[in-house]
């Protein structure tokens, strides 16, 4: 049996975070990852799934301005961009070993699994350690029905050296339309099969009802109330059911876009005396388990917080401080940005009118449609609004919701100002560049 003072599960942002820095402390650290080294961010999520973005959306903005002052239209080359994102992925896993070997962390190529509350197994081999950090992320949501096993799911879905001719994606959250939109602008007929009446719950209604409009105008066929039947193999192609038998779709790839949960099987939390809940391990507010307090969780694995890479960086500081110093802050959720790379962009941060009145916080609500905005027109956009919730009396921002151009950089001057509390007097007192998506926000919505 081998002793460390702490063993991480893991090695994506959180996990990361977590041995290296319980490392540099001084303390002994195995990090226990069976696969490619990195995580969902760097190897398969957000990063692979930008890169893609920006590359399409620049053949989309080329488009846009035909007529313009552009003419032609650029042709998009799926297989050359798959081996350009390959560019930013392939090193990801040397990268990571490598820095774990200069740090002297132990990586130990076994996922693991606990044989009682203080020890854990893998390759063989007994483990013992006083600290366990679990940083397993999320995996795909199992699906239940017959033909699931025809589905594929996001990871698959970059590596695509062609994409289909049409393609059904079930889901109505992040995953579906993202990469919904990533598909349809590169020339992919594309249906999004949505078991309930409202996608993208977790974003504001009026500006998701806006943004369905646009992603249908684009093609994108949008069914609601359609809970998923089965999947049927003809040939090279798929018939999907859903609605009770009421719609069918026919499609080349069926993805997976029905959201994420926490990555624990396999981990025998039982034996080690880890309580879980609906909603994975159960924790307190430092993100210890309530069972067994050596046993702490970070990043996606924790379904209490939203499932973001930045989130899973401040989780993961917050866990080491609670180990390292112990009753360290809990991490603070307020203020997080959001957002949903479709075209146009969709952020949010701070509260949903529904979450204000759910708390009893009186609010005022800023609604401007920004489509005819001239940082909008110029860039031939077509859709864009913004939605800015504020506090009476002190005018603290207590939500900001963007959708537009730039969504994801204009976010963060809103979740700077939802964290810090800063009110709206004090942002409309700042000098911001002119022309600018941000210099109109301030001036039409909250001057």
């Amino acid at each position: 049996m081998k002793t460390y003072d702490a063993i991480v599960f893991g090695s994506g942002v959180a996990g990361g975070v977590a041995s290296r820095r319980l490392r540099e402390s001084g303390l002994d650290v195995a990090l226990l990852e069976p696969g490619p080294l990195g995580g969902t961010c760097p190897l398969r999520g957000c990063e692979p799934k930008k890169t893609l973005f920006d590359v399409v959306e620049s053949m989309e903005r080329c488009r846009m301005h035909r007529g313009l002052g552009l003419s032609g239209t650029p042709e998009l080359d799926w297989g050359e961009l798959v081996r350009f994102k390959n560019g930013f992925t392939d090193p990801v896993h040397e990268q990571v070993r490598a820095d774990l070997e200069d740090r002297g962390i132990d990586w130990i190529r076994a996922p693991g699994r606990f044989l009682d509350p203080g020890a854990v197994e893998a390759e063989g081999e007994r483990l013992a350690a006083g600290t366990f950090v679990v940083a397993t992320g999320a995996v795909p949501r199992p699906l239940s029905f017959p033909g699931a096993d025809h589905v594929t799911d996001s990871s698959a879905f970059f590596d695509l050296e062609k994409l289909p001719g049409r393609m059904a994606v079930i889901g109505g959250g992040y995953i579906a339309f993202e990469f919904a939109h990533l598909a349809a602008r590169a020339g992919t007929g594309v249906d999004i099969l949505v078991r309930s009446g409202r996608c993208l719950k977790y974003f504001d209604p009026e500006l998701v009802d806006l943004l369905v409009d646009r992603s249908e105008a684009l093609g994108i066929r949008i069914h609601h109330h359609v809970p998923m039947d089965r999947i049927e193999r003809e040939g090279g192609s798929f018939r999907v059911l859903a609605g009770d038998g009421s719609r069918e779709v026919r499609s080349d790839l069926v993805l997976h876009g029905a959201g994420r949960v926490p990555a624990l099987a396999g981990l025998d939390l039982e034996a080690g005396g880890v309580e879980t809940g609906e909603r994975g391990i159960a924790l307190n507010e430092r993100l210890q388990s309530v069972s067994n307090p050596r046993v702490y969780a970070a990043g996606d694995v924790n379904a209490t917080g939203p499932q973001l890479t930045p989130v899973a960086l401040m989780e993961a500081e917050a866990v080491t401080r609670d180990i390292l110093e112990g009753s360290a802050e809990p991490p603070d959720y307020s203020g997080i940005p959001s957002v949903l790379f479709t075209h146009p962009v969709l952020a949010r941060t701070g509260l949903l009118e529904t979450e204000c009145e759910e708390l009893g916080i009186p609010y005022e609500k800023r609604f401007v449609d920004a489509s005819q905005w001239a940082s909008v027109k110029r860039l031939g956009e077509e859709t864009a609004a913004v939605k800015i919730l504020i506090q009476p009396g002190d005018g603290r921002i207590l939500g900001a919701h963007v959708l537009g151009p730039h969504a994801e950089e204009v976010i963060n001057v809103f979740a700077m100002a939802v964290r810090k509390r800063i009110p709206r007097r004090d942002l409309g007192d700042v000098v911001w560049a002119y022309p600018s998506f941000v210099y109109d926000t301030v001036r039409h919505v909250l001057l």
